[in-house]
């Protein structure tokens, strides 16, 4: 029998891995700004200020403090095992492009949450007596799938990377508060936008493929 003729995935090249880093920075940066401004200060993209903010406020015993700030950093854990459990169901089923299933997941949790927080709005943020209902809307925010590259580069590069991540998370997170101020949550359509072409250009150059080759 003649050998398959299937095409193996290509993986992405050095630059190509940079493009997406920064891309998935600045949408962190853009949801972790729009999420501060629309959710009273809590942040959903990154957890150490939601951390520091538990400790503070259960050394002063105020439980419902401590709740209300530490359900974004459990539903952080619980995306990033969903995550994994993605990519490792995929890898035993034999599926390359599981990222395109983790950014589409995320791109529909941000759009599920515009027309929610919409409904809540009221001067600039969103406002619920429920507050089951409120930690829906941030579970919405948070349960966003994080994919982690870890290519070895070298130092020069790696420094590079890193500014840059820096200067697409900060210009993330300014987009974010501008247009915030002008659409409020409708805003995150450019986020959800860019997810999902992240998740169609996954289909013909799987990213697991690139993280695996580093990996293993």
């Amino acid at each position: 029998m003649e050998a398959s003729k299937t095409r193996a995935p290509h993986p992405l090249s050095a630059k190509e891995k940079a493009a997406l880093a920064l891309a998935i920075t600045w949408v962190a940066g853009f949801v972790d700004a729009v999420g501060y401004l629309l959710l009273s200060h809590i942040y959903t993209a990154n957890m150490s200020g939601n951390s520091v903010s538990v400790g503070l406020h259960a050394a002063l015993l105020n439980w419902s403090e401590v709740a209300r700030e530490g359900w974004p950093v459990l539903m952080f854990v619980a995306g990033l095992v969903f995550c994994a459990l993605i990519h490792e169901t995929g890898k035993r089923a034999g599926i390359v492009a599981t990222s395109s299933i983790t950014f589409a997941l995320e791109a529909a949790l941000l759009a599920a949450f515009i027309p929610l927080s919409l409904a809540h709005l009221h001067g600039g943020q969103v406002q619920t007596q429920s507050a089951s209902l409120f930690y829906l809307i941030v579970a919405l925010r948070r349960i966003r799938i994080a994919l982690r590259l870890s290519p070895r580069q070298k130092s020069a590069q790696a420094l590079a990377l890193m500014t840059g991540s820096w200067i697409a998370f900060v210009a993330g997170a300014a987009s974010g508060a501008v247009l915030n101020s002008k659409w409020h949550s409708e805003c995150l359509l450019p986020p959800v936008c860019l997810l999902l072409i992240l998740a169609v250009l996954d289909i013909f150059h799987p990213i697991a493929v690139s993280w695996a080759k580093h990996v293993e």
